[in-house]
């Protein structure tokens, strides 16, 4: 055993020494597709970022080739457009746990916002304002796998402050994106115990809710009471879901004039792309 463990250390040895007078080596590839691949489109429609293999790539919407702005050993992923298009918000483990970061869209100037050494960050969302950052925080404990919450971060490391609270019961929350007015904030929320992949088109693991800001409180009362009888009252600090049904409902994408929402449902066989109306709800599917 003595033995072995000493040929593997000098094999060990041998390959790092190797690599090292090798250098840095630069590669090229062509894909057409991705895996669990993050994306974002910036205001003016003219740019996508998206993660692949653990880099950040940007690249022309209307089509060419694909550039690296953050790549290495660290993985960095979920990136998200700032509201003049400017910035990006991303995800890295650069500093040994995942954390906020903010960048230009040329991958200059990175700035890590947050610095949790315990928690699991994950979803960043530009606020309209520029000025603040809504992430999900999630508890690493194996017994509080599915408690989350949503908080805004301020990119002046001014304080930050709750979003939306844990719902408890095995409900975690997933998926901010604030309302082109910064009057609301939507979110996906699991509304039952079931796993995450849901094939069964009657299932309904997972909705789409709106919650009113905190600088919104006293309209979103009177909104409540008199206007809109798809919540409860505030009071409660629950809101029942702003768009449900069979198939469920995720990752909630409002429009730039806030009057749709992009969103994701399973409709039979497919994983479908639904639009829905805000005034009206009526859903219509997009692609599939």
């Amino acid at each position: 055993m003595l033995f072995r463990l000493i040929l593997m250390v000098l094999i060990l040895m041998g390959s790092s020494s190797a690599l090292a007078e090798q250098g840095v080596k630069e590669v090229s590839f062509e894909l057409d597709e991705g895996t669990w691949m993050s994306l974002d489109v910036s205001p003016d429609g003219k740019w996508i970022a998206f993660d692949l293999l653990n880099d950040i790539y940007i690249m022309p919407a209307s089509g060419g080739k694909a550039k690296a702005i953050h790549s290495g050993p660290a993985t960095q992923r979920s990136p998200h457009f700032s509201s003049d298009g400017k910035s990006l918000a991303y995800l890295s483990d650069e500093s040994g746990l995942d954390n906020l970061w903010i960048t230009d869209i040329h991958g200059k100037s990175p700035r890590q916002i947050c610095f949790d050494e315990r928690n699991f960050v994950s979803s960043p969302a530009w606020s309209p304002s520029g000025n603040a950052i809504a992430v999900v925080i999630r508890e690493p404990e194996e017994s509080q796998v599915y408690t989350s919450s949503i908080h805004e971060f301020q990119i002046d490391g001014g304080p930050t402050r709750p979003l939306v609270a844990a719902p408890g019961g095995r409900r975690d929350i997933q998926e901010p994106r604030y309302a082109p007015d910064g009057r609301h904030l939507y979110y996906t929320e699991r509304v039952t115990r079931d796993h995450y992949v849901y094939m069964n088109t009657g299932l309904k693991n997972f909705v789409i809710k709106r919650a009113p800001l905190k600088s919104n409180m006293s309209e979103v009362r009177n909104e409540i009471r008199y206007e809109d009888p798809f919540l409860y009252k505030i009071r409660n600090n629950y809101d029942r879901p702003f768009i449900g049904g069979f198939g469920g409902a995720t990752t909630p994408q409002p429009s730039p004039n806030g009057k749709k929402v992009a969103f994701i449902r399973r409709f039979k066989a497919k994983t479908t792309l639904f639009v829905a109306d805000v005034d009206t709800r009526s859903q219509t599917p997009i692609y599939g």
